[in-house]
């Protein structure tokens, strides 16, 4: 996606920005064919015509900047949509590759600076046309002036130019630099605890991280902003050296330097208005090339195929899911694998409920993620009702909790919601005192780990999913809902037909499940464990 891009609606803009140059030129035109008349004796100015050419200024300019402001507005809901639906179309896997806070950067501040530069344009566009008017009426008055001028517009241009290929890059370390300080503030903020309790570990991210990126971008706006200043006091200097040689060196008739001056003069607050606001634009075209390279890789991201194969339909009952051979590697940036898994096998009926146990690093949660189509594996095969399917078109079937969960505050893709349902089950999670559903919302105060947990619970259930996953759903639950959901939730899932996937270390309530499903570190190596009654039958896989 091109950020600037030239179409019909900036073609009108121009158009009208062209019109109020044309009228802004127009009034220094009168002003001066007045003094020229009044020096001569004469008085044909009229007022009205000065009044005219005011308000065509002033309504041209108007309608130019909100024209530029609607459409400003629906380009930046277009940027930040394409982005959205760009991330929708992307998998975890690739979500994780992302910075998240440049992400958040390039979504606001990067947008913002685009959005501030596109109403700036407005201004830099009317300045430069009138600027360009201007020229062309000192060509008429005196071509010995247009040239002296045309000299010193050219130098500045080319100084100009040079300044640019040194300040873009400076720039750009600009915003790179703030975004490292961003995830500073982030560990300030979220590892708050741990800075707090341990006075050298505090001191060290304050002294070593923290001060140097500061200082970094201290300097570099110093270095910025010295280098425009600059450039500022080079163009006054030109300024009083053009006025200088109108004065003392043109042989022309005072009339005429009365004009050039006046011309001149009108033409100053032009050149400001473009030399001022530049830095905003060099700031928005770094900015809209941070967002055009996010694009890049954000498409590059969804036009990966994650399988092949047709698109398969999910029936309404979910009779079996089955996995063959589903293997998985991680990869570092060089693409070197630095941890692989499977082949993986086993598969569970309607109903069932199923155990994902293992140490630390075995594998658990990345399986759940392959299994509901977050991940997309290396190689093998998944099946509902015995036929193939993409789990990344077919994930839809399943709901649950995962262990780094976001907890939501409205059931989002529920077209209508049961209130009675809803408060049963805040009652049922004994949170009816903390949570209130209301205006189709969860409102709460400061809930703990585990009442959060049980909250996302609630969310999960009113989706109704024919298969559930929880990855160490109770590790933060007291004994009495422990016992709860392993003894009377997991029993309600059986006499709904409800499929379960519990990522669990509890072995106490091993024989609430169906089947265990034992990883282990390394290549697949694993055991998968079938009740039957007080014991287990072990099959390698």
């Amino acid at each position: 996606m091109k950020i600037f891009e030239f179409n019909k609606d900036v073609y009108i803009i121009l158009v009208f920005i062209m019109l109020s140059s044309f009228a802004s030129t127009g009034l220094i035109y009168i002003i001066n064919t007045a003094l020229i008349e009044s020096l001569s004796g004469r008085h044909t100015f009229h007022m009205k015509l000065f009044v005219l050419n005011i308000l065509l200024l002033l309504t041209f300019k108007r309608i130019a900047l909100r024209k530029n402001r609607r459409f400003l507005e629906k380009k930046i809901a277009a940027i930040r949509t394409l982005i959205s639906d760009h991330l929708i179309n992307t998998n975890l896997l690739q979500i994780e590759q992302l910075d998240r806070i440049d992400l958040y950067i390039k979504m606001t501040t990067d947008v913002k600076k685009i959005s501030k530069a596109s109403e700036i344009m407005i201004h830099i566009t009317h300045a430069a046309m009138t600027f360009v008017c201007c020229l062309l009426y000192i060509l008429c008055i005196s071509i010995i002036s247009f040239v002296i001028i045309s000299c010193i517009i050219g130098l500045s241009f080319i100084i100009k130019i040079n300044h640019s290929k040194t300040l873009l890059p400076d720039i750009d370390e600009s915003i790179n630099a703030e975004t490292a300080l961003y995830q500073i503030f982030d560990h300030i903020l979220f590892g708050f605890k741990e800075l707090k309790i341990n006075k050298q570990k505090s001191d060290d991210l304050n002294l070593n991280a923290y001060h140097p990126i500061l200082e970094k971008v201290k300097k570099i706006r110093i270095k910025v902003d010295f280098h425009l200043s600059l450039f500022m006091t080079f163009l006054e200097s030109l300024t009083f050296f053009f006025l200088g040689v109108v004065i003392f060196t043109l042989n022309v008739k005072m009339h005429v330097q009365i004009q050039l001056i006046n011309v001149f003069l009108f033409l100053l607050p032009a050149v400001y208005t473009i030399v001022s606001f530049y830095p905003y634009l060099s700031r928005a075209i770094v900015s809209a090339k941070r967002l055009e390279s996010l694009f890049s890789k954000l498409k590059k991201f969804e036009n990966k195929k994650i399988l092949s194969g047709k698109k398969y339909h999910i029936p309404d009952q979910i009779h079996s899911l089955s996995i063959s051979n589903l293997c998985f590697n991680y990869t570092d940036k060089n693409g070197d694998v630095t941890y692989s898994m499977g082949p993986i096998n086993f598969s569970i009926k309607q109903g069932e409920t199923l155990f994902i146990t293992g140490g630390n690093g075995s594998g658990k949660s990345t399986l759940l993620k392959l299994m509901t189509g977050l991940y997309p594996p290396l190689k093998g095969t998944i099946k509902i009702n015995n036929q193939a399917v993409m789990m990344h078109q077919q994930n839809h079937i399943f709901s649950g909790v995962f262990s780094d969960y976001h907890l939501f505050d409205r059931l989002y893709g529920l077209s209508t919601i049961d209130i009675e349902e809803v408060n049963k089950w805040l009652q049922i999670m004994k949170l009816n005192h903390r949570v209130v559903w209301d205006n189709n919302k969860f409102s709460y105060a400061d809930l703990s780990s585990g009442e959060k947990r049980r909250l996302a619970f609630i969310i999960s259930m009113l989706e109704d999913k024919p298969v559930y996953i929880f990855d160490e759903w109770t590790s933060d639950q007291d004994p009495k809902f422990t016992n709860f959901f392993y003894q009377s939730i997991l029993k309600d899932f059986k006499k709904n037909n409800k499929t379960a996937i519990v990522v669990t270390h509890d072995e106490r309530y091993f024989h609430c499940a169906d089947k265990i499903l034992t990883m282990k570190f390394g290549k697949g190596r694993m055991s998968l464990r079938v009740s039957r009654n007080l014991g287990y039958r072990s099959i390698s896989s």
